[in-house]
């Protein structure tokens, strides 16, 4: 054989063993991407967002948080035997819950509880909006 008639059968043969690698390659990140997309998919289905403990201020920072990022849901936060919640809505505040106060009062209240624990729950809401003032206002009035 002379060497130009091997040149194509070892270009052949070189196309042939790069092809493998390529199609392994292609599969694995095929694979990759439906598995990002299953966890993706796992992540926005979970109501289970956040909790905590209340000291400090860290959940005047966890609502600036759910705000910022447009949450939807319920923060329930407990202390001994007693609930209180808050609810958002589209990234506000929207409604204020803790014993036998609601709206702007029931928010007040909530703020001032020094221990307990929260969590978020991503939920629908169809509460009507018993909070008129913007949420930004709400927390830098209480910062």
């Amino acid at each position: 054989m002379s060497p130009i008639t091997t040149i194509p059968a070892l270009t052949g043969l070189l196309c042939g063993l790069s092809f493998f690698p390529m199609l392994t390659l292609w599969s694995r990140a095929k694979q990759r991407k439906a598995a990002l997309k299953q966890e993706q998919q796992r992540l926005k289905n979970t109501t289970f967002i956040l909790s905590g403990t209340i000291p400090d201020n860290l959940l005047i920072n966890h609502m600036r948080s759910l705000c910022h990022l447009e949450r939807q849901g319920v923060l329930h936060i407990t202390t001994g035997r007693r609930k209180g919640y808050v609810l958002f809505r589209n990234g506000e505040i929207i409604d204020g819950f803790y014993r036998n106060s609601s709206g702007l009062a029931g928010f007040r209240t909530i703020l001032k509880i020094t221990e307990g624990d929260y969590y978020f729950e991503s939920r629908q809401v169809l509460q009507p909006n018993l909070i008129r003032k913007k949420t930004v206002e709400l927390l830098e009035d209480n910062s």
